[in-house]
């Protein structure tokens, strides 16, 4: 489950360090601390998955840097974003963990996006995204209990952080595709706080 909850966290860096003639990677990394951005609060599964990460990531990159991490919620994760493409040094040393909707916002003009997602280097994911798959929870006190109840016309509120996070996306979703009648209340912090 954890596996396909962690399918929609991307790895976006800015920049590639900028090693000097006689100075290898290793060198340029060594005693240097990286910053890893999460453009959530924390408690929530980016943060998790973001501290995991920072936890392990050192002692592949040459030099083995130190990595801390910063919670810059915000916008569904589009202030971390456009902080990191036009505020943040390019050099390096600062990386951020993104939703994969926030590149797709900037594609079809979302009008808070103020970056050009071809110009961020994307590095990887942690997840394969060929058996990801989501899980829609709800309170054991709630009234709806199924999605056939949902379809039948209970309502079913639902929290969502903002435009372009993935609690926001599917559930909107979820009511569009599998005809549920579900309201999300936007603009939480946070999947912590929803």
């Amino acid at each position: 489950m954890m596996k396909s909850v962690l399918g929609a966290f991307l790895v976006l860096s800015l920049g590639t360090p900028m090693a000097a003639k006689a100075q290898t990677v290793a060198d340029f990394y060594r005693g240097k601390t990286m910053q890893m951005v999460v453009p959530f609060s924390a408690g929530g599964i980016y943060d998790i998955s973001t501290r995991i990460l920072a936890r392990h990531m050192p002692r592949f990159i040459p030099g083995q840097p130190n990595m801390v991490v910063q919670n810059q919620p915000g916008g569904g994760g589009i202030l971390a974003a456009n902080r990191l493409a036009n505020a943040v040094e390019k050099d390096g040393l600062t990386i951020a963990s993104v939703s994969r909707g926030i590149p797709q916002l900037a594609l079809v003009g979302e009008p808070n996006i103020t970056f050009d997602p071809a110009k961020l280097t994307w590095l990887g994911s942690i997840s394969s995204y060929s058996d990801d798959a989501y899980l829609l929870t709800v309170m054991a006190n709630n009234k709806v209990n199924s999605v056939s109840e949902s379809q039948k016309g209970a309502l079913l509120n639902l929290g969502g952080v903002g435009a372009g996070a993935t609690n926001t996306t599917f559930a909107l979703l979820a009511r569009d595709l599998l005809g549920m009648r579900i309201e999300v209340v936007r603009g939480f912090p946070g999947a912590n706080d929803v």
